[in-house]
């Protein structure tokens, strides 16, 4: 069986209306094929309710005005969407806070990078007592290879790039993996980045990812 990944539900709509439905392969949005595949052993994944009360403590003692958000739980409770994408977009691409900090193309906002470094440890330290992780602070992992029983291949159907973690996690899977994508002007030089090849615009490509051509 091959295990299909789409970077959208949209895609697999797409996808279903066109075929046979007396078989269908696996599917998976990419976001949910990432949530089931990885693995931290001894940790709880936060849901996305009780990650808003821990951080919500974790900033109790910061000086959230000076990032512009409120202190009052309601109005925080919508404005943490901001702090959340942060964090996740340094995660996708394996950034350091510090390094960050330290890049003088961010100098100007060094003050507040400081505190979002505050508010990380915090909420880091929080999840850590009560045995809790967040997807962005995951550093160690394994993959579940039970969701990968009697697949033979992965076929990615790739609208977009694929962030640094989404290849951490791809080159730790032991199967054949085809990666199927189109190239324009605005999205050549994000794939190029990513995959580290050179490519064409306007241009199909399957590309198989373990043996890099």
């Amino acid at each position: 069986m091959t295990l299909k990944i789409f970077t959208t539900s949209r895609q697999i709509r797409r996808w279903l209306e066109g075929i046979d439905n007396s078989f269908l392969d696996k599917h998976y949005t990419i976001g949910e094929f990432l949530k089931k595949i990885v693995v931290v052993d001894n940790k709880k994944f936060i849901d996305e309710d009780l990650r808003k009360k821990y951080l919500f403590e974790a900033v109790k003692n910061v000086d959230l005005k000076k990032l512009g958000i409120s202190d009052n739980f309601v109005d925080f409770f919508y404005d943490s969407d901001f702090i959340f994408s942060f964090f996740n977009e340094m995660f996708l691409e394996r950034a350091n806070i510090d390094n960050i900090i330290l890049n003088d193309v961010y100098l100007d906002y060094e003050a507040h990078l400081a505190i979002l470094k505050e508010i990380l440890n915090n909420y880091k330290a929080l999840l850590e007592k009560d045995g809790y992780i967040d997807r962005f602070l995951i550093e160690d992992f394994r993959i579940n290879k039970g969701l990968l029983e009697g697949i033979k291949e992965i076929e990615l159907k790739l609208d977009g790039y694929l962030s640094r973690f989404d290849i951490e996690v791809l080159e730790k899977i032991e199967l054949p993996i085809k990666i199927y994508f189109n190239v324009d002007k605005f999205n050549k030089s994000l794939i190029e980045k990513s995959l580290q090849i050179s490519l064409k615009e306007n241009k199909r490509y399957i590309y198989d990812f373990k043996n890099k051509k």
